[in-house]
């Protein structure tokens, strides 16, 4: 659920960096989203380490694949916001 809202929240952000010409997003709010994404990396990263069916590590492995995806696009955003002054 937590990754869910948080994908919810960076898109968002990043949905209203791109659609207006100077940004109100600011700095602190992209690093505290990408805080979370990297908390939930390092749960699903232990949760891997000792799982010992197939379909579950397959699960995570495909959630690790989405917060990966999540953190690059997490960290564009957060380039764009500092280049942006905020």
């Amino acid at each position: 659920m937590v990754l869910k809202k948080t994908s919810r929240k960076l898109a968002a952000l990043y949905e209203e960096c791109q659609s207006k010409g100077r940004s109100r997003i600011k700095v602190d709010h992209v690093e505290e989203i990408l805080a979370k994404i990297d908390r939930k990396r390092r749960k699903i990263v232990a949760a891997l380490a000792e799982a010992t069916d197939k379909a579950d590590r397959e699960k995570l492995e495909r959630k690790l694949g989405v917060i990966d995806t999540q953190r690059s696009r997490g960290r564009e955003l957060l380039d764009l916001v500092r280049a942006d002054g905020s």
